[in-house]
């Protein structure tokens, strides 16, 4: 019954922002019509011939939200973290928990966790969200609308990475001082003070606040104070590229080196358990393009590491992850 009642909170209804020159009757074109216009002028109180500003979430009939998709889940973690219900239970992050619209999630301070929204239920296609530590996220809406996913979260502190994904569809990332907004992924998003930074990683973001929307090229940035427009789109800093250890080799001392990032103030050396990044397990800021630690806990997996940098610049943008490589953890010795 418990699954049941998740299934049925996750398929309600539904959310759509409102982007540069779209109209409710556009909006509600592919959907049905003047009929399904009607519906979401009445849900959201417009008259007859008004229309939402730029950046506007419409609330979306129920009728056109198809049922045809899974409740957000956890997908996997690394570390400690808690989701409050929406019913106000709180309980600890775990994989593959349901995550209904309302759930708050959030990581600690050195924890990761992939998020799975907006899953189709035939072909498992869905909006890949990674949280990096002490973050958190309330999933607001995570729906398919007309056969195109629509996710809404609204994110109040840390960082988010949107996964690149083939299908288009509106993934919203809300902040207080704005929305990010991406079709194809490819994009982080952070909380600062006073202020939200947007960074196109994999694809083109669009930066909305005030009822003004800026278009961010991929490689580029912009950064949104609160009460004001989105920022003139910065380029992104270039990330190194690994030098040592060679792909491949044993990683018998922590050591590891690449070149130095063109404007790069400092680094971020990313590890993961799998090529495709998919779960983040460390995260580590340097000032120069080497690390060096005394010590490095790795995780029991016996199928490697992979590793990359990430530049960041002196106005705090990040840039792309750089190139690749992987290390191989070394057999322990048995006495």
């Amino acid at each position: 019954m418990i699954g049941l009642l998740l299934l049925a909170v996750a398929w309600a209804g539904g959310t759509r922002v409102v982007l540069q020159e779209e109209t409710v009757e556009s909006i509600a074109a592919p959907l049905g019509g003047a009929p399904i216009a009607a519906a979401i002028r009445a849900t959201n109180g417009l008259g007859p011939a008004e229309q939402p500003a730029v950046g506007t979430m419409l609330d979306l009939p129920e009728e056109v939200t198809d049922a045809d998709c899974r409740p957000s889940y956890v997908a996997s973690r690394h570390g400690e973290g808690s989701v409050r219900m929406p019913w106000g239970d709180e309980v600890p992050l775990d994989d593959l928990l349901p995550l209904p619209p309302g759930s708050e999630v959030c990581t600690g301070p050195e924890a990761f966790a992939l998020l799975h929204l907006a899953e189709a239920v035939g072909d498992r296609d869905h909006d890949a969200l990674t949280l990096l530590p002490g973050t958190c996220v309330v999933i607001r809406a995570s729906h398919v609308v007309g056969g195109r996913r629509n996710t809404h979260v609204e994110l109040s502190q840390g960082t988010v990475a949107v996964g690149e994904e083939e299908l288009s569809g509106h993934l919203v990332v809300q902040t207080r001082a704005g929305l990010t907004v991406a079709e194809r992924g490819g994009l982080r998003v952070a909380v600062e003070e006073e202020a939200t930074r947007t960074e196109a990683i994999g694809g083109v973001a669009l930066a909305v606040a005030q009822g003004v929307q800026v278009d961010v090229p991929e490689g580029f940035g912009s950064r949104t104070r609160v009460g004001e427009a989105p920022g003139k789109p910065q380029p992104l800093p270039p990330a190194g590229v690994p030098t040592r250890p060679a792909d491949g080799a044993e990683l018998r001392i922590p050591d590891l080196a690449w070149t130095p990032g063109e404007r790069a103030l400092g680094y971020f050396v990313e590890l993961s358990t799998s090529p495709g990044f998919d779960l983040l397990v460390l995260r580590a800021r340097v000032g120069e393009p080497f690390w060096a630690p005394d010590w490095l806990l790795l995780p029991a997996d016996r199928g490697g590491l992979w590793w990359r940098i990430v530049s960041f610049d002196a106005a705090g943008f990040q840039g792309a992850p750089g190139p690749m490589r992987r290390v191989r953890i070394p057999t322990p010795v048995l006495p």
